[in-house]
């Protein structure tokens, strides 16, 4: 009985949601409705904050630090690997 009614159940869920999906699907004028504004996308620029440019040596600081945080996650994979391998 309860088994029925989990069937009946994700059965009418499925019809919820396949009517969900066809309802608000995109199509035609709908789906380029930003290409056809009249606003042109560069009209608000001027309003926008300017971000600011991070310092060359800070990046390249962050970069390498990511590299090497990389390089010794890859060490410590192969590590756990060939111990794995050694174990079987």
């Amino acid at each position: 009985m309860s088994s029925c009614r989990i069937l009946v159940q994700h059965s009418s869920l499925l019809r919820c949601t396949t009517t969900f999906l066809r309802k608000h699907t995109l199509s035609g004028d709908a789906y380029q409705f930003l290409q056809k504004s009249e606003i042109p996308s560069y009209h608000f620029q001027k309003s926008l904050r300017r971000l600011p440019i991070p310092k060359l040596e800070r990046t390249c600081e962050r970069s390498l630090f990511c590299f090497l945080l990389y390089i010794i996650f890859i060490s410590n994979l192969h590590v756990i690997i060939e111990s794995h391998f050694y174990r079987c």
